[in-house]
């Protein structure tokens, strides 16, 4: 939630116009020579807020999908390894079944971590 902007406005002067003009507005320590002036100034300082928000939005977005790309190809290579070892010419019964138990692990993982991914943003 953006937060409310606190305003200490200055007196007027009674009758003299040429003073009024010129008088200033503080605003969080910011001199203004009129009001137009300060509402263009708080419209630049919501647009700069709501900026920095997308900006945080975006690079979450990227990081998320880092990480679960990150997270989808570690078992994905996994399972590649293991079958592309399978395919060795005279290769021990016991390398076999712990290659198959390698592969078979992975793919239970990766199909968790796609179940979680659709419960997570498609429910």
């Amino acid at each position: 939630m953006i937060e409310k902007k606190h305003f200490a406005h200055c007196m007027r002067s009674d009758g003299d116009e040429e003073e009024e003009r010129k008088r200033l507005l503080q605003i969080q320590g910011k001199e203004f020579v009129n009001e137009k002036q300060k509402s263009l100034f708080l419209v630049l300082s919501d647009i700069s807020i709501l900026q920095n928000i997308e900006e945080a939005k975006l690079q979450a977005k990227e990081m998320t999908v880092a990480t679960v790309t990150h997270e989808l190809r570690t078992p994905a290579n996994s399972i590649l390894s293991m079958l592309t070892l399978l395919k060795k010419p005279n290769l021990k019964r016991s390398d076999f079944l712990q290659f198959v138990k390698v592969a078979i692990s992975s793919t239970m993982l990766l199909l968790n971590l796609i179940n979680d991914i659709m419960v997570k943003h498609f429910k």
